[in-house]
């Protein structure tokens, strides 16, 4: 069947959703069979952004190809992973985002524009993993060469991420800094 490419996260402008929508438009325009399932919610503040990000789908056409979803509880989002073939992430380098590193763990492939995974994802994944930010036609092509891979290559690919997640003490190491700064903002509140 059709390659499935998930987005999931709250939806705002730091995440770059135009971008991808702009992508999917080039991929479809290529021929290219695909679903994009668009996983999230905006805040009250985000909401015109959201209706624009719908707006643009249509404008393009991509109403059948492009499904939005409401946010779901973090407990529900494995199984959202493990439905699918390929992770799509747009946050700005200087942002964490932490669906990232459980796509990863999910053994999802991911494209990500965020160049703190240059010192994450080993030299000859690199090219194949990461695309300019802002650039539709590179996130395209990215993702196209892995909608051609064959399922055992984005498999072995998924697998290996999810080995950097689990073994690799940069990210652990990542994950627990980034908690325990998240705990101590909480806890001042």
């Amino acid at each position: 069947g059709a390659i499935k490419l998930l987005f999931l996260g709250r939806i705002s402008p730091i995440k770059d959703l135009e971008t991808l929508i702009r992508a999917a438009n080039l991929l479809r325009s290529r021929g290219l069979e695909f679903q994009l399932n668009i996983v999230g919610s905006p805040t009250d503040k985000d909401a015109a952004h959201y209706e624009r990000i719908k707006r643009l789908v249509e404008e393009f056409n991509l109403s059948r190809t492009i499904n939005f979803m409401n946010r779901v509880p973090n407990r529900e989002t494995p199984a959202i992973y493990a439905d699918h073939d390929l992770f799509v992430n747009l946050t700005a380098t200087g942002s964490f985002d932490k669906s990232i590193l459980e796509a990863m763990a999910c053994e999802l492939p991911v494209v990500v524009s965020n160049r703190a995974y240059e010192s994450i994802f080993p030299e000859d994944l690199r090219p194949r993993l990461m695309f300019r930010e802002k650039s539709a036609a590179d996130l395209a092509e990215k993702i196209e060469t892995l909608m051609k891979a064959s399922p055992e290559e984005r498999a072995a690919i998924g697998a290996l991420l999810r080995d950097i997640v689990v073994k690799k003490h940069n990210v652990k190491n990542l994950v627990v800094r980034m908690m325990s700064i998240f705990n101590s903002l909480v806890a001042s509140d």
